[in-house]
């Protein structure tokens, strides 16, 4: 076995937009893992009960089991007692868990866990959205996914989360009430 993977944690954030993919390429970690006999973890935030208060949804309905939370220093007190070395622990809504940054390095830097999350890399004004940002300096890999953009419609790459409701709470869940759009859409509507 690899003695890297054997006494190192890893951290991957996937981050972007609103329908850029990122609860979907948390599921493809999640089969690669389950098709490698890795012991994998599933988290999601109790906030985000898209189809199923048990599954892991993406919009297109994949779904996979998970535990939903609202902290996640309750799964490390009550799954690290039992949770080897090297297992993967996927993270989804990261934006959402208001203790994520030092209970993720707990799971990275102390029990040696290989730790995925997604979320949204800003809100619907650009700006910071929970703690993701913060664990930018911490990574192993960032992978930035982008949409399409819904109003200019010609493949440009959308980059940005609109808001089309008049909440005006950062957080306001379901995807009714989010548009992506380009740079200079966004730049339009603002």
């Amino acid at each position: 076995m690899n003695n890297w993977l054997e006494n190192h944690g890893y951290l991957e954030l996937i981050i972007g937009p609103m329908y850029s993919g990122k609860t979907s390429k948390l599921i493809e970690v999640y089969n690669q893992c389950k098709l490698s006999n890795i012991n994998v973890y599933v988290i999601n935030h109790r906030i985000d009960q898209r189809y199923d208060d048990k599954l892991l949804s993406s919009h297109d309905k994949n779904m996979i089991p998970c535990i939903q939370i609202d902290k996640i220093s309750k799964f490390i007190q009550e799954y690290t007692d039992n949770i080897p070395e090297n297992s993967v622990v996927l993270i989804n809504e990261g934006q959402f868990f208001d203790d994520l940054f030092d209970n993720v390095l707990l799971l990275v830097e102390k029990y040696n866990l290989r730790v995925y999350i997604s979320g949204l890399d800003s809100d619907y004004k650009r700006a910071n959205f929970g703690q993701i940002s913060d664990l930018l300096p911490f990574c192993d890999t960032i992978s930035k996914l982008h949409s399409f953009c819904s109003k200019c419609k010609n493949g440009t790459r959308a980059i940005f989360s609109q808001r089309i409701s008049n909440e005006e709470n950062q957080i306001v869940v379901g995807s009714e009430n989010y548009l992506p759009l380009c740079r200079k859409c966004f730049i339009k509507t603002t």
